[in-house]
């Protein structure tokens, strides 16, 4: 996840000047596989998919899960497991396949879930900034 430095929450929530970070998903004629909406160069649509398809969970924040607005139960990689650590679940989550996990124990606990959920795949992470610094300590 990806946005300007003053983001916002809901529809546009990339904030002033955020779109242009994301121009690439639809600068091309190539569908992606991973995300038909997706329409980059060929070599990008190549690049992206195979670098999307290594992933088999991903670990968030409850800051970017509510700036993205829980990316509408799609995920950052849809149909991959998603793991958001919190100090408090939302009270309304959206349906997601798979269903979204809040993780209010701690990052080994996110850390665990997200690596038994992987399998043989690769885990990702979808900070915020402030994530970032919380989790440097």
């Amino acid at each position: 996840m990806v946005t300007s430095p003053a983001p916002t929450t809901g529809p546009g929530n990339l904030g002033v000047g955020g779109e242009r970070l994301f121009d690439w998903y639809s600068d091309g004629d190539t569908p992606s596989q991973r995300y038909p909406s997706f329409r980059l160069s060929a070599k990008s649509a190549a690049f992206f998919d195979d670098f999307a398809g290594r992933f088999g969970s991903v670990i968030t924040g409850r800051r970017t899960y509510d700036i993205t607005s829980g990316w509408n139960g799609k995920g950052p990689l849809p149909g991959v497991p998603l793991f958001i650590m919190t100090h408090q679940p939302p009270d309304n989550v959206p349906d997601a396949d798979p269903p979204y996990t809040f993780i209010t124990s701690g990052i080994g606990d996110a850390v665990a879930q997200a690596r038994s959920a992987a399998g043989d795949k690769d885990g990702a992470t979808a900070p915020s900034v402030g994530e970032v610094r919380d989790l440097a300590g």
